[in-house]
């Protein structure tokens, strides 16, 4: 996967790496899935979760906010799931 392509907009949603792990207590949650509103925003909201979708069980009441710098490369379409 490519760390080296930082981008300025929230993506659509899907399941993306993060650029860095976002709890370093439970590192299999290294992704991130931006709900569906934040589309083309600088800062959007995502779920914390693992390549499989699964949302961090500290941080499932509320997706939280992360700049787009920090969505890697897509791992997934939601679809694909």
């Amino acid at each position: 996967m490519f760390k080296n392509n930082p981008r300025n907009y929230v993506p659509a949603p899907a399941i993306y790496e993060a650029m860095s792990t976002y709890d370093e207590n439970k590192p299999e949650f290294d992704c991130y899935r931006p709900v569906d509103y934040v589309e083309d925003c600088y800062i959007g909201d995502c779920w914390i979760c693992d390549k499989y979708g699964n949302v961090h069980p500290d941080y499932c009441n509320s997706p939280v906010p992360i700049d787009a710098s920090n969505i890697g490369a897509l791992v997934t379409r939601l679809e694909d799931l």
